[in-house]
């Protein structure tokens, strides 16, 4: 089940609501994806990391995929290119394979193993497709 949270204040929704409980504003969860995506440049690892994670829960668009691989390909913390890599491989879109190979080629480990990990999701939702 795919987790909310208010876009204004940042605060995980229990349940879809028309006005977060924590900041009494609009959660607007129709442009959900255009926040991760933003959160993807935050100053804070953390909050990069977890709106890798979140990306990850949602259908895959375009621009989610695009920008999970700039982060992959680039984002100066480990435990966050880890986060975009796992979320590539979650999405499942044949386009990342480039990278997820190039990635395991990575000269850390902790690289290493997330491109092998999301190539074998990858695989796996390809065999899965009828």
């Amino acid at each position: 089940m795919m987790r909310e949270y208010c876009m204004q204040c940042w605060r995980e929704l229990k349940t879809p609501v028309e006005l977060c409980p924590h900041c009494g504003r609009p959660p607007r969860p129709e442009a959900f994806e255009a926040k991760l995506i933003a959160a993807l440049r935050h100053p804070r690892a953390a909050v990069r990391r977890l709106a890798c994670v979140l990306l990850a829960q949602k259908d895959s668009t375009p621009a989610a995929v695009a920008a999970l691989e700039a982060v992959a390909a680039s984002d100066p913390d480990g435990y966050v290119r880890e986060a975009a890599l796992l979320a590539l491989g979650e999405l499942g879109e044949a386009e990342s394979l480039p990278l997820l190979r190039q990635a395991a080629q990575h000269e850390t480990l902790r690289a290493r193993r997330a491109a092998a990990l999301a190539l074998s999701r990858l695989q796996r939702k390809r065999n899965e497709t009828p």
